[in-house]
């Protein structure tokens, strides 16, 4: 799956756009687009859960490497099992729209803290939403990025090792002298000034979409499939 922020996909499909692409990278010459159509992608169900999610498959000839959910994400399980928490390193990975590359995506990754826990739900512009926030200077274009915590070899044993915590919501700029300080931007407005706070909502969002019954059915199905074109031959 392709998974990005439920507010940009959205806000395609406002605009009214039926088809969008996905900039790929070939193994070998320039990055091209993938088609996708409005209709492909499912949301999550709350309207304030900013989760989209595409069921594709990358042809070999693009460059791409699956990240694996199992083991992978940072539950409330492993955050109790690993004390993880206020003051913690994350990092991001996406790209910079200002540099994106002209022939091929250049991707950046981008690092912070962990600031707060998801204790009291956010007021955002797509509603009340839980999720973490951190100290991490988050840009337009960003949306929908994956967030990992990171713990170092100090930290965990022989080695270190990350998880994903969930994706890029958005940030909050800095107000002009009167305006409301509550509104959550997404935007390129060069005159803004960013506070230097992202909102992740948690994985368990991620999770929560994936495991809907109608994908839950596609993939079974699919299981299904390869399990039979995989039987010895008679």
């Amino acid at each position: 799956y392709f998974i990005s922020a439920k507010h940009t996909i959205a806000g395609l499909v406002a605009s009214r756009y039926e088809t969008f692409y996905i900039r790929l990278n070939q193994k070998k010459g320039k990055a091209v687009l993938a088609e996708t159509s409005a209709s492909d992608w499912e949301f999550h169900e709350v309207p304030s859960a900013d989760v989209a999610v595409l069921a594709f498959n990358p042809p070999p000839e693009f460059e791409h490497k699956p990240f694996v959910l199992e083991g992978g994400v940072a539950t409330a399980d492993v955050l109790k099992t690993h004390k993880i928490g206020i003051g913690d390193e994350i990092f991001a990975t996406g790209l910079f729209i200002s540099h994106a590359g002209r022939q091929r995506n250049i991707p950046l990754i981008r690092v912070g803290t962990m600031a707060a826990m998801p204790e009291e739900p956010i007021n955002t512009k797509m509603g009340w939403m839980e999720g973490y926030l951190i100290e991490m200077r988050s840009i337009g274009g960003l949306s929908g990025s994956p967030v990992f915590v990171y713990l170092d070899p100090f930290r965990h044993p022989d080695e270190g090792v990350f998880w994903l915590l969930g994706l890029i919501h958005g940030h909050w700029n800095i107000k002009k002298e009167g305006e409301p300080g509550t509104a959550l931007e997404e935007d390129l407005e060069q005159e803004k000034v960013n506070m230097g706070i992202a909102i992740v909502p948690p994985v368990d969002r991620i999770l929560e979409v994936l495991n809907m019954p109608e994908l839950a059915e596609r993939r079974a199905e699919l299981e299904r499939e390869l399990g039979e074109q995989n039987l010895p031959s008679q």
